[in-house]
């Protein structure tokens, strides 16, 4: 185990005792760090993970605040959330649209061979995951990771920060999409397709890979829409 998950487990079941409880404010990363001895990033990496599983809430340049889990938008209606977030879902990924394919087709040509074997692995623990029905927030996480990682191995770090600007914070869309129904296999497989296209060091292919991930959420969202009855109008924009 990590140590950045070991110590995400502990102030889990702080929040589950009782120990600590929603709105009260954790110690800043440099007090959790000294506390567990640890340094700061691994700090801020155990406060991502309990921020995507709907533990706490960070606030930037403030402070992170204890969240209860039952309020996560992992427990809130789709349909409900589709119809009142469809702009803000679109301008998402019309943003990532912007980057991601990009990104790829660099990765295609510098990814070094650690990063690839990085990245392998990464997919192989997502479809362990998917396939064993394991907590969603787990993949939620994985998916960052494996987009975050492609971002590093174009070797532009004006990228990366773009990047992660955009999809770290963006965690609750990510636990929408995700629950649609079919969507995780469909996800995985445009991740299996992108990873191929970079293993093969096919610059045209990966980004045409990438395209078509990003653009793969709509039509499910879509077939959603129209089985809620929704006439499956979600005003999609992306090109």
């Amino acid at each position: 185990m990590r140590l950045s998950d070991d110590i995400a487990r502990q102030i889990e079941f702080a929040i589950h005792e009782g120990r600590l409880v929603p709105g009260q404010a954790l110690p800043s990363e440099r007090d959790l760090a000294g506390t567990f001895n640890v340094s700061r990033p691994i700090i801020r990496e155990a406060l991502r993970a309990l921020e995507i599983r709907g533990f706490v809430t960070i606030q930037q340049g403030c402070c992170t605040l204890i969240k209860d889990p039952g309020t996560d938008i992992l427990n809130q209606p789709v349909s409900a959330w589709l119809e009142e977030n469809m702009q803000a879902l679109n301008d998402f990924y019309e943003a990532r649209l912007a980057i991601e394919p990009a990104c790829a087709e660099l990765a295609s040509q510098r990814a070094a061979d650690r990063q690839l074997r990085s990245l392998l692995a990464n997919l192989e623990e997502s479809e362990r995951i998917a396939q064993s029905g394991e907590n969603l927030a787990t993949l939620v996480g994985l998916d960052i990771d494996f987009h975050s990682e492609i971002a590093r191995m174009s070797a532009n770090p004006y990228l990366v920060k773009l990047l992660n600007a955009l999809i770290v914070p963006e965690t609750d869309v990510r636990k929408i999409v995700l629950r649609l129904p079919d969507h995780i296999p469909a996800t995985l497989q445009g991740h299996r397709r992108i990873y191929a296209a970079i293993q093969a060091r096919d610059p045209k292919g990966a980004r045409q890979a990438m395209i078509a991930a990003l653009h793969q959420p709509f039509a499910v969202i879509e077939k959603y829409m129209q089985a809620a009855g929704d006439g499956g109008e979600t005003g999609r924009q992306t090109k």
